[in-house]
């Protein structure tokens, strides 16, 4: 795969995702914070965020529910379905209509 460095941003937005940013602060719980943000580049402006939850459980809720892994909020189970951290992208970055 070829790359190119550039000097200057293509885009005027830029979508950030977030993974644990504050794991020391829900480790003993196994929970984790996801969140995505649209940001306007030259302003600096975030034009839409969201965040969502996990619990991962551990051995205790694996034995008394068959799985470990919840959701907040809870996904909804049709495929065709986005989730939240998609849904901002289609909500916050609409295509200009000719």
């Amino acid at each position: 795969m070829a790359t190119e460095s550039v000097n200057t941003f293509k885009s005027r937005y830029a979508y950030r995702f977030l993974l644990d940013e504050d794991r020391d602060k829900y480790a003993i719980l196994n929970i984790r914070k996801l969140e995505s943000s649209v940001r306007d580049i030259r302003s600096g402006e975030i034009l839409g965020e969201v965040r969502t939850f996990s619990y991962h459980g551990g051995w205790i809720a694996t034995r008394m529910y068959g799985f470990s892994l919840l959701r907040c909020p809870v996904p909804d189970p049709d495929p065709k379905v986005n989730s939240a951290h998609i849904n901002l992208l289609h909500d916050v970055l609409k295509p200009i209509q000719p």
